[in-house]
C-alpha cells in the first residue's frame, strides 16, 4: 500500500502539493466538515521513520513498525518529500479521492526529464493517470488480471519458478535480479 499514495499530489487547506502537506514531519490526516484535509500534529512519542533507511528487521517483519507508525505518525514525511501512509482510512482516502490526490506527473516530471521518452513513459502510465483515463485503461486491462487468468498461468509460472530454482540448486548461488 505504499507506492501509489506516494505519487498523489494533495490540495489542503488551499495549498495544493503533497510538499504542502508534508512540512510537518509526520502527523495525521484528517477531513474535516468541510471535506477538506487537514493535518493533524503527531503524537508526543512519534518517532521518525525513513523508508529507504530502512533495515533487514524492517524488511523481515515490518508489522511492529507498521503498527508504531498508525499509533504515533500515521503521515510521516520521507526526506524525498513523499509521504508515508500508515492507516488504511488515510491511504483508502488518498487513493480514492482523484479530485484532492492526483497521480498526475506532468509537473512535477517534465522539469526533471523534459520533454523525453522517458517523460513521455511516466505520464502515460496506468499509474500515473487519474479517472477517467485510468479507469479507461483499466477496464481494458482488467481481464488479463482476473482471478480466471491468474488459475490459468499458474502451472507456466510454477514450472518456470521449479526451473529457476533446480539452475540455482546446481550451481549453488541465484542472482534473483538477473533470472
Amino acid at each position: 500500500m505504499w507506492g501509489r499514495v506516494w505519487h498523489r499530489t494533495v490540495q489542503v487547506s488551499g495549498q495544493s502539493s503533497l510538499h504542502a502537506v508534508s512540512r510537518a514531519f509526520f502527523g495525521t490526516l484528517l477531513l474535516n466538515e468541510d471535506g477538506d484535509y487537514k493535518l493533524a500534529p503527531p503524537s508526543a512519542n512519534a518517532t521518525p521513520f525513513i523508508l529507504a533507511q530502512a533495515d533487514a528487521a524492517f524488511a523481515n517483519d515490518p508489522y511492529p513498525t507498521y503498527q508504531r507508525l498508525r499509533d504515533t505518525a500515521p503521515l510521516c514525511r520521507q526526506p524525498d518529500g513523499s509521504v508515508f501512509l500508515s492507516r488504511y482510512d488515510d491511504v483508502r482516502a488518498v487513493i480514492t479521492d482523484a479530485e484532492r490526490f492526483s497521480s498526475d506527473k506532468r509537473v512535477d516530471f517534465l522539469p526533471k526529464f523534459g520533454q523525453s521518452p522517458l517523460y513521455e513513459h511516466h505520464t502515460n502510465s496506468l499509474v500515473f493517470n487519474d479517472p477517467p483515463a485510468h479507469t479507461r485503461v483499466r477496464r481494458l486491462l482488467q481481464p488479463f488480471f482476473s482471478a480466471q487468468a491468474m488459475r490459468r498461468m499458474e502451472a507456466g509460472v510454477a514450472a518456470n519458478v521449479d526451473a529457476l530454482l533446480d539452475r540455482a540448486a546446481e550451481r549453488g548461488t541465484i542472482d534473483v535480479m538477473s533470472e
